[in-house]
């Protein structure tokens, strides 16, 4: 079951001019599932922003699977799918209720900062969100690895 699940139905303004829904417009549910999530109080997405801290995008990736027209009822999905020291990934799934195909998919990377743009460790609670629920390192915020030299 996913954390966050919401319906829609594609409307006419949302399609481009070859009348389907595009990546763009995905892009714009995956965000707009993203803010419910951190406005319901039954999901800790919300706490990321106690005491001025707030989570940012880093990275997205948005791929659509199946042609998507205007007045189809669809389902959005959101997930934690990976919490690491200062960063999450969040899964998200749209898929058509007629027939349960998936029809888009995509995830966010996001950083979780404070109000001087310094990464801060990921809260407990939202941590817990995660399928895997193990403490936090306690290593330096993530970062790539530093390139080989030559001896």
């Amino acid at each position: 079951m996913a954390l966050v699940e919401r319906r829609l139905r594609t409307r006419g303004y949302e399609l481009d001019r070859a009348g389907r829904i595009n990546v763009a417009q995905f892009s714009r549910y995956f965000e707009h599932l993203r803010w419910e999530a951190l406005g319901d109080p039954a999901v800790a997405l919300g706490r990321l922003y106690r005491g001025g801290n707030h989570m940012v995008v880093r990275a997205q990736t948005v791929e659509v699977l199946a042609e998507t027209r205007h007045d189809c009822d669809l389902v959005a999905t959101l997930d934690v799918t990976r919490v690491g020291r200062t960063s999450l990934d969040i899964g998200h799934r749209v898929y058509r209720t007629v027939d349960g195909v998936d029809v888009a998919r995509g995830t966010i990377r996001g950083v979780f900062i404070d109000e001087s743009g310094t990464p801060r460790p990921i809260p407990d609670d939202v941590r817990a969100l995660s399928p895997s629920t193990a403490p936090a390192p306690a290593s330096a915020p993530e970062q790539a690895p530093a390139p080989a030299t030559a001896p």
